[in-house]
């Protein structure tokens, strides 16, 4: 991995937030009052950080989305009932602090929908480390580059000045497409040997590994 990168992007779900538990029991649930064919929490793991109207697709096999609203509001309906157990991994909010301080670019690229992101926001109040957020609402989700070469090109970038961090192939896929680096994290929807499959460009097992890693690079 290339030195001097200026412009970070993480995944929110599993790489900020502890949310992994909760996104996949609200995925299950959903798709069980759906009345649809029963999903496992494994296989609810394994799609976080694709937009609800992929995993709607996946779900449903209804490629007219003819249902998505209502899947998307029992999905959050269960989401939210839960989200206030969860909130930062432990050490993100100071690594954060401290990669502002340095003068990184910090910016999120997530499969959650504006307004579930909106209301986390409000939860947690990350936007005072982050400049700029964008989602799937403003974009071509996952594993499409789109979301990472606006940031590209909203900050007058090159690939080489930038790196994502994510905890899912939908993440790694992202900024591969984009040319981009990565760095995956273990500790949250997928573990080492299944990032390894996707051949992140640098795996950390921890929040901690994760910052230095991450001050390194400027």
């Amino acid at each position: 991995m290339q030195n001097k990168k200026k412009l970070l992007i993480f995944d929110f779900d599993g790489t900020l937030f502890d949310s992994i538990r909760y996104l996949s029991e609200a995925e299950v649930n959903a798709v069980n009052e759906m009345g649809w064919k029963p999903i496992t929490l494994d296989f609810a793991r394994k799609t976080i950080g694709l937009s609800l109207s992929v995993i709607y697709e996946q779900v449903s096999g209804d490629k007219s989305l003819s249902k998505l609203q209502e899947f998307t509001d029992r999905f959050n309906k269960y989401f939210f009932a839960r989200a206030k157990e969860a909130g930062y991994f432990d050490g993100i909010e100071e690594m954060l602090a401290s990669l502002k301080e340095k003068g990184f670019i910090l910016t999120i690229a997530t499969g959650k929908g504006r307004a579930s992101l909106d209301r986390l926001d409000k939860m947690l109040g990350f936007d005072k480390y982050f400049d700029f957020n964008i989602c799937p609402s403003e974009s071509e989700p996952k594993p499409s580059p789109q979301m990472v070469n606006k940031l590209l090109k909203k900050y007058g970038l090159k690939p080489e000045d930038a790196v994502v961090i994510g905890d899912s192939e939908h993440d790694l896929k992202m900024a591969q497409n984009a040319g981009v680096d990565t760095v995956a994290v273990s500790y949250g929807a997928m573990s080492r040997k299944e990032l390894e499959q996707y051949h992140p460009t640098k795996i950390v097992n921890t929040v901690q590994e994760l910052q230095k890693t991450l001050e390194e690079l400027k």
